[in-house]
């Protein structure tokens, strides 16, 4: 059996129920936090987002990630070099949450490219290893960690639409 659809119909699944979660958000259920520890849906959306793009781009392909080769970074106004782990209180408080309209053109390119790698991807590589720096993280590994990464944002999201306030719902 060919674990490849499966993988990217898992990807792509997750995917639509991420975009069908955002897709009427406004700016400001994008920047909404239950309190000030929380991640708002416009940073999980970019972190998602972000670190496809380094696993994918620069982890397996070894090339550089959408980010930096088409100058997303100055798109939406970020640090050239981030991708939101291990965010403080104060820079999540401070994090400039672009619009939705961006974040999902990012998202498209980032996505364009991780599907004509999987296209390209054959049962036997599952098991290599791209990096020998990393090399408990073989192709099957990353591709394991990109699904569960954003299945578990994804619930975040969807928590969050589900508990913020009627407010923010204009």
């Amino acid at each position: 059996m060919d674990i490849i659809p499966l993988i990217t119909a898992n990807l792509e699944d997750t995917r639509k129920r991420t975009i069908d979660a955002v897709k009427d958000c406004t700016h400001g259920q994008l920047c909404w936090r239950p309190n000030p520890e929380a991640n708002p849906i416009g940073f999980l959306l970019w972190h998602v987002f972000r670190v496809e793009d380094m696993w994918f781009n620069s982890f397996l392909m070894a090339r550089p990630e959408v980010w930096l080769a088409h100058r997303w970074f100055e798109k939406l106004h970020m640090p050239e070099k981030d991708t939101g782990f291990s965010y403080t209180l104060e820079q999540m408080a401070s994090f400039p949450i672009p619009p939705l309209a961006d974040l999902l053109a990012y998202q498209k390119e980032v996505r364009e490219h991780t599907l004509a790698y999987l296209k390209g991807l054959k049962p036997e590589q599952l098991d290599s290893v791209p990096r020998p720096d990393r090399p408990e993280m073989t192709v099957v590994a990353v591709l394991m960690r990109v699904l569960s990464h954003e299945a578990h944002h994804q619930g975040a999201v969807s928590y969050l639409r589900g508990i913020e306030p009627k407010l923010s719902r204009r």
